[in-house]
């Protein structure tokens, strides 16, 4: 991500529209490999959908990772900003994958909504199961995705099947997933992410599938953008570092 022209977008209203598409979905820190598995597939997915990528600040346990490394509590969380979460070299990624921060829509209502005469569009949430007997594939997660082309602002929700089988009878049980689906709808609103402790969260976060493009070629359908981005992406080297403010990121990152 070119963070000087991120920081030079914050002041652009073009920039702010509220027809631009846009994906996102919570994330959560269980490990490196994970969270740098789940953001390839994010990648992945908001370049083979033509939609920009909201990157969620990701919350994270404290306590799991020790030495002091972690990033500042908000709200007694910690939380890592999306801004430095992920190296990418932009001249090898494909054209259209661009990145937007998670107060995209917050700053849009608050400065910009009236200047292009129209709403900020209201978040489809996209729930899907997996884990379990039925584990999905990213294939099946893109084509979920690209049936959702007439929708504006999309927000994942993974959910795992003990979630919809859980207790109660049916009525219950869809009660349980349309109330996340309400809570993601909030969290996609807010300017930070309105994330619940860590220890609750992890209870039920179900994680992307792999961005796996070499088992075959029917894993995910566009296997030059898949190989782009596993290739050409990383987690922020500072990752795990108290965070010293946007500014650093901006200056050094290369």
């Amino acid at each position: 991500m070119n963070m000087r022209q991120a920081a030079n977008a914050f002041w652009n209203p073009f920039y702010y529209h509220p027809l631009r598409r846009t994906l996102t979905k919570p994330l959560l820190f269980l490990s490196p490999g994970q969270l740098l598995q789940e953001l390839r597939a994010l990648l992945y997915l908001a370049a083979a959908s033509n939609r920009s990528l909201i990157l969620p600040n990701v919350l994270g346990d404290r306590k799991a990772l020790g030495n002091g490394h972690y990033s500042d509590l908000f709200l007694g969380r910690a939380l890592w900003p999306g801004f430095r979460t992920v190296h990418l070299a932009d001249h090898l990624l494909p054209h259209s994958l661009s990145i937007l921060e998670p107060s995209f829509y917050w700053r849009m209502a608050r400065d910009f909504s009236d200047s292009h005469n129209a709403s900020v569009p209201e978040p489809e949430v996209l729930s899907l199961t997996s884990g379990g007997g039925k584990r999905l594939t990213l294939r099946q997660v893109e084509a979920a995705l690209l049936a959702r082309s007439d929708q504006t602002r999309v927000v994942l929700h993974m959910y795992s099947p003990a979630d919809a089988n859980s207790g109660g009878d049916h009525r219950m049980r869809k009660q349980k997933i349309k109330k996340a689906a309400e809570n993601l709808a909030q969290w996609s609103a807010d300017s930070v992410g309105s994330y619940g402790q860590f220890e609750s969260e992890r209870l039920t976060y179900v994680e992307l599938p792999k961005l796996d493009y070499r088992r075959s070629r029917k894993a995910v359908r566009y296997t030059d953008i898949a190989h782009s981005i596993v290739q050409n992406s990383r987690l922020c080297d500072n990752f795990f570092e108290p965070d010293q403010g946007n500014r650093s990121c901006f200056n050094k990152c290369k």
